[in-house]
């Protein structure tokens, strides 16, 4: 499958079927597929739309991709004008997961705080905010309970924090 081929696809006024929403999904959460690629599908659906039966189809790709569930409590801690944070809160919402957002208070103690008090499961950040936190966990000598996936984005995250991570146990 080529990505090309699906912004043609799209720009023309045509449906995608599921395997190939799944796979832009999939590239799109992977790295496999350039910024610009995906950039050029997502303008060609702004002018020609999506069905029901896409988007419902592109719902569960997202969710799928992060393994988000009504049961799950997600804290974004990014820029709402970051691409990640855009996309997180709607996925979230369409779920009905809990949302919690740090505010202005981005000292990683009372993040890892509140990551406790609301029983966070999955959260997502750029790695500098990731290292402040990895560092309070070293500190208090645990992630918080429950908390059992990041998401890292941004930049790449080095490989001693995905090392770290999987260590304690959180994908």
């Amino acid at each position: 499958m080529r990505v090309v081929d699906l912004i043609r696809k799209k720009r023309d006024g045509e449906a995608l079927n599921p395997s190939e929403i799944r796979f832009l999904v999939h590239g799109a959460t992977t790295g496999e597929i350039p910024t610009y690629q995906l950039s050029a599908w997502l303008m060609a659906v702004l002018f020609r739309g999506m069905s029901s039966n896409e988007i419902d189809i592109l719902t569960q790709a997202m969710t799928d991709s992060m393994s988000l569930s009504a049961v799950d409590a997600v804290c974004g801690i990014v820029p709402m004008f970051h691409a990640m944070c855009w996309g997180l809160p709607f996925t979230a919402n369409m779920l009905g997961c809990k949302q919690v957002y740090p505010s202005r208070y981005m000292q990683p103690d009372r993040i890892l705080d509140l990551m406790a008090s609301e029983k966070v499961t999955i959260s997502a950040g750029v790695p500098t905010i990731w290292q402040g936190l990895l560092g309070e966990i070293k500190k208090q000598g645990r992630p918080p309970e429950g908390f059992k996936d990041v998401v890292i984005g941004g930049s790449a995250a080095p490989r001693s924090m995905i090392e770290a991570f999987e260590k304690m146990g959180v994908g």
